[in-house]
């Protein structure tokens, strides 16, 4: 059976009365044949082809509408539709893309691009381009473009023993820059220390950011350069949980390429009695560097 399409058609005859669907069921639509033997099988109905006033439905070649579930395809009046190659289109129901307002290529994300004119982007844009290792007990969100960074690390971490009852200076290594020269502009940290034992909790001990683990029987840092070389050591309010907050900028600290690159959490005291076996050391730490290379 074939039916000529001429405008609106209602084609009762591809279904019988009980609605089970005629064999070899055809539209011919401008000298194209339309297969729909596979359209819905729902007793009783009848298949619809329905173009609207005054328009074309454009059919180069033959094809099949599959049977199924219901399906829209939906083309404002006077706009056209033009597919040249062969295309997978998937995605989420309900969601919609909005192309530019002129053409343009579509830009892909596994593969390098190139991009004329400014671009402006809603957040900080990531990146793992020449970022350095954040240790045990940190964890690093990295921005910037491979050059210029802005590393910004979560600390929960516990600091080394403290025997107490005598100056101590310790260490914790927090974060690794890549190899290479390294310029780090500016600093900030939002560190806390908070007791375990009960014994250091009115301690106010002087903590700072180095390049070199503190050490050795003293109560500020400032004794060693490399001890406090990326942020000078600020006296913390207490070792109960309180944040010392302090940011240090225009400052520029050079990390040569056969230099040390590591970023420590350096703390010194004259500890109260029986110190304190893991007081813990939560916070940020954001770092402004260059890769110098």
């Amino acid at each position: 059976m074939s039916t000529q399409l001429l405008g609106y058609l209602w084609v009762p005859g591809l279904h019988n009365f009980l609605g089970v669907r005629e064999d070899m069921a055809k539209l011919n639509v401008g000298g194209t044949v339309l297969d729909v033997a596979a359209l819905s099988n729902v007793a009783g109905e009848s298949d619809q082809f329905v173009p609207a006033a005054g328009k074309v439905l454009t059919l180069s070649n033959t094809g099949t509408i599959a049977g199924g579930d219901a399906w829209t395809l939906a083309i404002a009046a006077a706009k056209t539709l033009t597919v040249s190659n062969s295309l997978t289109l998937a995605g989420t129901d309900a969601t919609v893309m909005t192309f530019p307002s002129t053409t343009a290529t579509v830009a892909r994300t596994d593969a390098a691009q190139t991009f004329t004119g400014i671009q402006t982007f809603g957040s900080a844009v990531r990146t793992t381009a020449s970022v350095g290792t954040a240790e045990t007990g940190a964890t690093a969100v990295e921005s910037g473009d491979g050059n210029y960074h802005k590393t910004v690390l979560t600390v929960s971490t516990t600091l080394p023993a403290i025997a107490g009852g005598a100056n101590l200076a310790v260490g914790k290594l927090l974060y690794t820059m890549p190899a290479g020269a390294i310029a780090i502009h500016s600093a900030k940290m939002s560190l806390a220390i908070t007791q375990t034992q009960g014994n250091i909790t009115a301690d106010t001990p002087d903590g700072g950011l180095g390049s070199v683990i503190a050490s050795g029987v003293v109560a500020t840092l400032d004794g060693t350069a490399t001890f406090e070389d990326i942020l000078t050591g600020q006296t913390f309010n207490d070792c109960n949980g309180t944040a010392e907050v302090k940011t240090v900028a225009n400052q520029p600290m050079v990390m040569e390429t056969g230099a040390a690159h590591t970023v420590y959490f350096n703390v010194a005291d004259g500890w109260a009695a029986s110190g304190d076996a893991a007081a813990t050391l939560t916070g940020t730490v954001t770092l402004i560097w260059s890769f110098v290379g």
